[in-house]
């Protein structure tokens, strides 16, 4: 009797063992199907992500090409801008200069004018000078000669 309950429960424990072994088997169906829809959404995933980057590369790079033509736009007017008030202040220091150097020129000549009658002035001067020393020389040798 003792065998045959111990024969039981041996066949209660093979049948226990059975059922989870079936169990387990199924558990690692499952596992490996969610392993597959794991790396199937990851792949889905990569997929979608990679084309949102291509297309956010391509939209940044279009967007970088039209901000690169209106950046060389905007520098095109104002190098033109530029260009044109840097004419303009060349004309403006250009006749500034013309007066001043017509302005410089005449009062240069008044000098110069100016500098000619002085020298005119110092040379009468001189010879008024000369005459006098030459008379005080002069008379009092003449004055010896006569007597």
């Amino acid at each position: 009797m003792a065998l045959d309950a111990l024969e039981i429960r041996m066949a209660r424990l093979e049948g226990a063992y059975e059922q989870i072994n079936v169990r387990l088997a199924g558990v690692e169906r499952e596992l490996a199907a969610l392993r597959a829809e794991i790396r199937s959404e990851l792949s889905a995933l990569r997929a979608e992500v990679g084309s949102d980057l291509s297309g956010l590369r391509t939209q940044i790079g279009s967007d970088l090409s039209a901000l690169r033509a209106e950046v060389g736009s905007e520098l095109s007017g104002l190098r033109a801008e530029v260009g044109s008030e840097l004419s303009g202040l060349r004309a403006e220091v250009g006749s500034e200069l013309s007066g001043l150097r017509a302005e410089v020129g005449s009062e240069l000549s008044g000098l110069r004018a100016s500098l000619g009658a002085l020298h005119r002035r110092m040379d009468t001067q001189f010879y008024w000078l000369l005459a006098l020393i030459l008379t005080a020389i002069l008379i009092p040798l003449l004055r010896d000669l006569r007597f």
